[in-house]
């Protein structure tokens, strides 16, 4: 992720670059109003985040401020046309400059007063109009949603009275490759000095004897607005007059380039490549795509984000590209992505009782249902990928060690580039297949195994009904249409360290058992989290210890991070941040961001619940109870829902205890205006929050 910090009233600026948790700290900042911006583009798109902020002054000198979390969410785009009153063909639209109030963001319009604002971070924006010679003109309150695009209607800027001037960057270019740059002044006639400013207020600025070019230099990269006022010997002044440009210095970054979108064998020498660039300032407009090392064999062509290719004979084959951006500024070196290219292995139907799969027989295409017959096992070397060509699934009634690593993952996917969610059926474990045996410290001993796996594109994604594979350290996404990505069914499977995000099924992880052990996972970006259900009877068996779900990190759920409907779980030592309840959810369903609890006996412990939210105004909750029996202790609460915690459904019973936690205040009044109980709805039972605690507890939040 790459974010910038950049001064509204002063000259600060900065290139941020965030750690694995996406955590920054920057030192040296002015006084004054700060905007952050971060990005970050994968191939799910473009997400970034803006945000103004204030620095204060103290008499030590600029004091601290703690931004919190802040959301990248999927970019917008703000469009429109702009025009001088006058002619449509002769009057000079391409000098109007547009800009985006506190958002550092000017362009030129085009020919036709056409312009187009990409990469917009959702928000609320005041759009302005000018041109020498013109009143300008503003829309204020321009909502972006993500991924929105907006279309403002067409403004037209009516000739000014008073005198004005003009400045031009660079004759009038959009964008330029240096931070120094060439200013034409056109003053007012009779005007004598002039004023230079990247504020509008142009008090760093003092009154120069004219001239008709100068040089300017700016600190940073990214869109910049110099203004400019004349006046006459004797005082008289004209109205600001500015100018808007792109310094764009870098070349573009986070380039990526997939063969058959991600594959490290194919079978077929025609593939499809999937390309990708960023450049914060400008745009990505051209590629060269070759074997050569050196791209002595290619030219430049226009950018496209896929693009058929054929591979050259041999094996492995490297395909080398490169981008730059419409200032020509291209990467220092050639990016490169490896594939093998061999014949593939048809699998279907019944495999033999010890089957094993190498990494020179990969491809397995899954051509038909594939079954690992009871008694049977299926043993899978790291790096091997299996695809289905299809609707197909893998019923496991036996054994299957699905055993990558780090370096060499075991990929299930479907065979096709283009695939998406939905495009094979999943792998199932049923209740004959063996189960995974684990020593005392956890480490795998024999069974069934996935580790090192990767899992896309499936529908059910993986489903193990009354058996126990161990599944650890493997990486579930965009799979869906199914109940989850990951579903336990009366299983005990350990669940850990895997990572489980961007699935389109209801949920990330469902587990519908009593004893399983969900530990170390990430789980974010899906509509559901986890839920929890015991089964059917919604109680556990006396021999079922109850669920362990801890050290997990539960993030950007769109609707809720855990939901437990049933059972005994301990949840304890998880992060629950920035999960926010999908804003077409019913207002009646009261569904909780972090936590819900609709029964069971749930034990909530030492969870870090942070900077989740609702959707606008209701009474949206980070932690929503229902019925059940539930303890809330030791644990951090700071959300921007409308209530920290809320209890529901009146006719249900419930019993809670939420003593003991860190509310961010230590004033009970305040903390119980963000708890909705029996004081607010007599129906309802009320809670002794007492004693808050001051600080977060030690320990607190996955380790």
């Amino acid at each position: 992720m790459s974010c910038k910090l950049r001064g509204l009233d002063n000259a600060t600026t900065a290139d941020l670059v965030t750690d694995e948790a996406g955590r920054f700290r920057v030192t040296g900042a002015a006084s004054g109003r700060q905007l952050l911006h971060c990005s970050h583009a994968s191939l799910a798109g473009v997400h970034a985040v803006r945000h103004v902020f204030e620095v204060p002054s103290t008499k030590q000198g600029p004091g601290v401020v703690d931004l919190g979390a802040q959301r990248l969410e999927l970019v917008g785009l703000i469009e429109g046309t702009a025009r001088l009153d006058g002619p449509v063909d002769t009057s000079p639209h391409a000098a109007i400059t547009i800009s985006l109030v506190d958002a550092l963001a000017s362009q030129w319009a085009g020919d036709q007063g056409d312009f187009r604002f990409r990469h917009v971070p959702p928000g609320l924006y005041t759009v302005r109009f000018e041109s020498p010679g013109y009143e300008p003109a503003e829309v204020e309150a321009v909502r972006v949603e993500p991924g929105q695009h907006v279309t403002l209607p067409v403004q037209t800027l009516r000739a000014e009275v008073p005198s004005h001037g003009q400045i031009r960057i660079e004759d009038g270019v959009k964008a330029v490759g240096s931070r120094t740059v060439g200013v034409s002044l056109h003053g007012f006639e009779g005007a004598t000095h002039y004023l230079l400013s990247e504020q509008p207020a142009f008090t760093d600025a003092s009154w120069t004897p004219m001239a008709s070019a100068v040089s300017w230099t700016f600190t940073a990269d990214g869109p910049h607005t110099l203004f400019a006022r004349f006046r006459r010997e004797g005082g008289r002044e004209g109205l600001t007059v500015s100018a808007s440009v792109i310094v764009d210095t870098q070349p573009p970054h986070d380039a990526r380039v997939l063969v058959n979108g991600g594959r490290k064998r194919v079978s077929s020498r025609d593939v499809v490549l999937t390309l990708s660039a960023v450049d914060a300032d400008s745009e990505v407009t051209e590629m060269k795509v070759g074997h050569d090392p050196l791209l002595a064999d290619a030219t430049w062509e226009p950018f496209v984000s896929t693009r058929a290719w054929t591979l050259p004979e041999g094996s492995p084959v490297q395909v080398h590209v490169t981008f730059r951006d419409a200032l020509g500024h291209a990467l220092p070196q050639p990016i490169s992505v490896q594939v093998l290219v061999g014949p593939e292995t048809q699998v279907s139907g019944s495999l033999p009782p010890d089957t094993h799969w190498t990494e020179e027989g990969s491809p397995y295409v899954v051509t038909g249902d594939l079954f690992i017959p009871e008694g049977g096992s299926l043993t899978i070397a790291p790096g091997v990928e299996v695809l289905f060509r299809g609707q197909h699934q893998l019923f496991v009634r036996g054994q299957l060690v699905a055993r990558g690593t780090e370096a060499a993952p075991i990929l299930f996917g479907a065979e096709a580039p283009d695939a998406g969610p939905g495009s094979w059926r999943g792998v199932s474990f049923a209740d004959s297949s063996i189960d995974a045996v684990l020593d005392a410290s956890g480490n795998y001993l024999s069974g069934s195994v996935l580790e090192h796996v990767e899992v896309r594109h499936s529908g059910a994604g993986v489903e193990i009904e009354r058996s126990s594979p161990l599944v650890t350290d493997s990486y579930f996404h965009h799979n869906g249409e199914g109940t989850a990505a990951l579903l336990l069914e009366q299983s005990r499977s350990v669940v850990r360290g895997n990572r489980i995000e961007q699935n389109t099924s209801r949920h990330g992880l469902f587990v519908y058992a009593c004893d399983t052990r969900i530990l170390g996972n990430v789980i974010q970006d899906n509509v559901i989290g986890l839920l929890l259900h015991a089964n059917a009877l919604g109680r556990c068996a006396d021999d079922e210890h109850p669920a362990l779900i801890e050290d997990n990190r539960l993030l950007r759920n769109s609707n809720s991070a855990i939901r437990v409907l049933s059972g005994s779980p301990v949840i304890q030592h998880n992060d629950l941040l920035e999960n926010f309840r999908d804003a077409g959810a019913p207002e009646s369903a009261e569904t909780g961001t972090a936590l819900s609890v609709t029964g069971g006996t749930v034990v909530f412990e030492l969870n870090r619940v942070e900077d989740n939210r609702g959707p606008p105004g209701g009474s949206s909750s980070a932690l929503s109870f229902a019925a059940g029996s539930v303890r809330v202790r030791d644990n951090t609460l700071r959300n921007a829902t409308a209530y920290e915690l809320r209890l529901s459904y009146p006719t249900f019973e419930l019993a809670l205890t939420a003593s003991g936690n860190d509310w961010a205040s230590s004033i009970l009044e305040s903390v119980e205006a963000r708890v909705w109980d029996g004081q607010d709805d007599p129906r309802l039972p009320s809670l002794t929050l007492t004693p808050l605690l001051e600080a977060p507890p030690p320990g607190v939040g996955a380790r």
